[in-house]
């Protein structure tokens, strides 16, 4: 518990999530979940959590045009159905 004599104006006394114990809340800092926690408390976001930076598009050796498309009846695809 602090003492009447640690009295900071504008800086209300507020509680570690993890700790439980009561600080300022500008001695509170907030973690990557939501939590406030005090300096002894505090961790940082895991690296497994945080996303991979999109790497840059790689460019083929080679490309080749892209052909036309051609669209055939069934009859043209299987004439003995006919």
């Amino acid at each position: 518990m602090l003492k009447d004599d640690n009295y900071i104006k504008g800086d209300p006394l507020a509680i570690c999530d993890l700790c439980s114990l009561q600080f300022h809340a500008s001695e509170l800092k907030k973690m990557w979940n939501g939590l406030y926690a005090c300096k002894d408390d505090w961790e940082p976001r895991p690296e497994y959590e945080t996303p991979n930076k999109p790497s840059k598009p790689r460019k083929l050796p080679f490309t080749r045009p892209e052909g036309n498309d051609k669209f055939m009846t069934v009859a043209e695809r299987n004439p003995d159905l006919l």
